[in-house]
């Protein structure tokens, strides 16, 4: 497979949001830990129905991605859920449930970013209240060293101990970058850290 890769891989690319740095993870990267997750929950739940819950909005090209590649019997249902206004981080969750009941489910819950954790607890918490089967929980990229909590289990593909701001592959800063096929660090411009969406 030919590597798709990032307009903006080779050298830094400034506009008026701010500036598009270095590729932290490429597309080829990516794919090739979605698909080894894959055959991870393939292995999990051969023979089980699984239900999917994706975290809108970013979590969404993780989870076309996942899906390409599952071989078990899912249901795919969403969640909308972020502490952020804009670009800035809140002490409050914005949590939209999902429509399909949890209850006897098995569950995976989809998450692009883990960054200071409290949308992981409050979607979390919710899940483990409509008691299902068995719960999972996976992110793509974890600024946090997640541990099992007891009452499900945590996933991540990766990780990084320093928090800069992503864009790309989902992840967005005010709504923009999304489609970047490689996940890049980005670098606001001072003006525009109180965008607000």
């Amino acid at each position: 497979m030919n590597k798709v890769s990032s307009p903006c891989q080779s050298k830094s690319t400034q506009d008026h949001f701010g500036i598009i740095g270095k590729v932290r993870f490429s597309h080829q990267e990516i794919l090739n830990a979605i698909k080894q997750y894959a055959e991870k929950i393939n292995r999990l739940y051969d023979g089980k129905e699984l239900l999917i819950i994706s975290v809108l909005t970013g979590a969404i090209y993780f989870t076309v991605h996942l899906t390409y590649y599952l071989k078990v019997n899912f249901n795919l249902d969403f969640v909308a859920a972020s502490s952020y206004r804009g670009a800035e981080q809140t002490k409050k969750v914005k949590f939209h449930k999902q429509t399909i009941p949890l209850k006897n489910k098995n569950v995976l819950v989809l998450e692009d970013i883990v960054d200071g954790g409290l949308t992981m607890k409050t979607i979390m918490q919710y899940v483990v209240s409509q008691k299902p089967k068995t719960i999972r929980f996976c992110s793509l990229v974890s600024f946090l060293t997640l541990k099992n909590d007891g009452q499900y289990i945590i996933d991540y593909l990766f990780s990084s101990i320093n928090k800069p701001w992503l864009v790309g592959f989902g992840f967005d800063y005010c709504s923009r970058y999304r489609n970047l096929p490689d996940i890049h660090e980005f670098f606001p411009k001072p003006s525009q850290k109180t965008i607000k969406n």
